[in-house]
């Protein structure tokens, strides 16, 4: 899971990119509740990661569904600037 800061809110990014495309690594429930501590109010999640991401945000941060890097940075892209790593959290 990372944390990139764009205009002062954070934006969660979780998942493995494969070779298959971006691919889910687990635990979306716990982590959704991480990014909404975190003040986060975007996350990013695999596509297989949605649904699960959804109902465990409650409402509380935006989940956008991503298949591959390319759609995961295009989304970064749209809220500022070019995606830059400010924190990595090994949650």
């Amino acid at each position: 899971m990372a944390i990139f800061r764009y205009d002062g809110k954070n934006v969660v990014i979780t998942g493995a990119a494969t070779g298959m495309g971006y691919e889910p690594v687990g635990g979306v429930a716990q982590k959704t509740e991480v990014a909404v501590s975190d003040g986060a109010k975007l996350f990013i999640v695999p596509t297989d990661e949605y649904a699960a991401a959804k109902k465990a945000a409650r409402g509380r941060l935006r989940i956008r569904q991503v298949s591959d890097v390319d759609q995961a940075l295009a989304i970064l892209r749209e809220l500022g600037g070019d995606p830059v790593l400010v924190t990595g959290k090994g949650r």
